[in-house]
C-alpha cells in the first residue's frame, strides 16, 4: 500500500470494508470542536494530529481484520505490515486464559475482626449496592492485615468495559457503607491496574523464514534485561498504536510490560512456535470509543470486535511487531531495515 496515493488507499480499504472509509482529516462530518474536546481534558487550546494508518491484512482465528494504527513512528506501521505479509499464510490463534476480573483496593484502619464480620454479614448487600446497567458487579473480596493498616481487595467483573470509573465509584460506595457500620478511618480507595485479563496469541512459521540468529536474539531477551526492555518496547509499539486509534487508555498498557520477556520462540522440527502472553486493561464499551468520532469510526473499521476479540488482535499485532523487529536486527540490521523508512520521512 505504500506505493498508493492516500485516496487509492482509502478506496482499497473501502472495498475491503464494503463501505466508504470516513476519516476526520479532510471532512467536517466528524470534526471535534473545542467544546467537544473540553469534555475530554482541561485547559484545552487546540487539537493535536497524528497520522492514522491501516494494516489491512491481519488474520486471527481465521478472521481477517483491517487494523487502524496511530503513531508518529513511520517504521511501526511498515514493519507490522511487512511481518503480516510473511505470517498471514500461517495465521494467528489467540485465546483469553482467565476471566474478566479487575480489582480495587480500600486501605483503612479498623479492628480487623470487626471488619471481617462486617463483610461476612453485609457482603451481599454491598454487591447489590454496586450493580449497574452494564452488568458490572462485585464478585469477591479478601482482607489482609498489614503493619499499620488493613487492605480490602475487591474483585470486580467489568464485562466489555475497562471499568476504571465504575470500580472507583464502587469502592467509595463500599467505604461509605463501612464507615456507617463500624468505627474506622479510611485511608484511600483506588483501583489497581492489576488484572486477570490475560490473553495469549500463537503462530507457527517455517524455520526458513528467519536465520539462525533469530532464535538466539529471542532467547537473549529472556535473560538480559538490557535487551528485554527494548524487546518488550517493540511489542508495545504496535499495540499502543492500535489502542491510540481506538481511544483506549494507553497508559494502562505499561502494566503488561512487567520485568519479564513477553514472547517465546521455540524450534519444533522445521517450524518455530511463537507465543506472546499479555495482561491487558482494555474495553470496547465506555470511554473515548463511545464519544470520540474517529475512534468510533476506527472501531467500526476493525469490525466492532468484542473485548475478547480485541485482546487477540492486540496480542497478534504485538507478536507480529516483535517478529519483524528481531528479523530486521538479525538480517539486514535495524538501520537498513526499520530505520531506512524512518529516515526517509520528516521525523528521520
Amino acid at each position: 500500500m505504500n506505493s498508493m496515493t492516500e485516496q487509492e488507499r482509502k478506496d482499497l480499504i473501502g472495498e475491503l470494508f464494503q463501505k466508504k472509509l470516513d476519516t476526520c482529516d479532510d471532512g467536517h462530518e466528524c470534526d471535534m470542536y473545542l467544546f467537544d474536546l473540553e469534555e475530554m481534558s482541561e485547559n484545552v487550546v487546540s487539537s493535536f494530529q497524528l497520522p492514522l494508518s491501516v494494516v489491512p491484512n491481519l488474520k486471527v482465528n481465521g478472521k481477517e481484520y483491517i487494523v487502524p494504527m496511530v503513531t508518529e513512528e513511520s517504521s511501526v506501521v511498515a514493519s507490522c505490515a511487512k511481518a503480516l505479509n510473511t505470517l498471514n499464510k500461517y495465521g494467528f490463534y489467540s485465546h483469553v486464559l482467565l476471566k474478566t476480573y479487575s480489582y480495587g483496593t480500600i486501605y483503612l484502619r479498623a479492628a480487623s475482626d470487626e471488619l471481617k464480620e462486617l463483610f461476612w454479614v453485609f457482603f451481599p448487600q454491598m454487591k447489590e449496592l454496586c450493580k449497574d446497567s452494564h452488568g458490572r458487579k462485585i464478585t469477591g473480596y479478601s482482607i489482609t492485615q498489614a503493619n499499620e493498616y488493613i487492605r480490602v481487595l475487591i474483585q470486580f467483573s467489568v464485562g466489555e468495559t475497562m471499568g476504571a470509573n465504575y470500580i472507583n465509584k464502587s469502592l467509595e460506595k463500599i467505604a461509605t457503607f463501612i464507615k456507617e457500620k463500624i468505627e474506622c478511618e479510611i485511608i484511600a480507595c483506588i483501583l489497581t491496574n492489576e488484572t486477570d485479563y490475560k490473553v495469549v496469541s500463537k503462530i507457527s512459521f517455517d524455520c526458513s523464514e528467519v536465520n539462525n540468529n533469530f532464535l538466539v536474539l529471542a532467547d537473549i531477551a529472556k535473560v538480559d534485561e538490557y535487551r528485554m526492555v527494548t524487546h518488550n518496547k517493540g511489542i508495545l509499539n504496535g499495540i499502543e498504536a492500535v489502542c491510540l486509534a481506538l481511544g483506549q487508555d494507553t497508559r494502562a498498557l505499561f502494566y503488561g510490560l512487567k520485568r519479564q520477556c513477553l514472547t517465546t520462540y521455540v524450534k519444533n522440527g522445521d517450524k518455530i512456535d511463537a507465543t506472546i502472553t499479555l495482561n491487558l486493561n482494555i474495553g470496547v464499551v465506555g470511554g473515548a470509543i463511545d464519544y470520540h468520532p474517529q475512534a468510533k469510526k476506527n472501531y467500526e473499521m476493525l469490525g466492532c470486535p468484542n473485548k475478547k476479540e480485541l485482546a487477540g488482535i492486540l496480542a497478534s499485532i504485538g507478536l507480529a511487531q516483535n517478529f519483524s523487529e528481531i528479523k530486521a536486527i538479525t538480517e539486514e540490521g535495524i538501520c537498513l531495515g526499520h530505520l531506512k523508512l524512518h529516515n526517509q520521512k520528516k521525523g528521520g
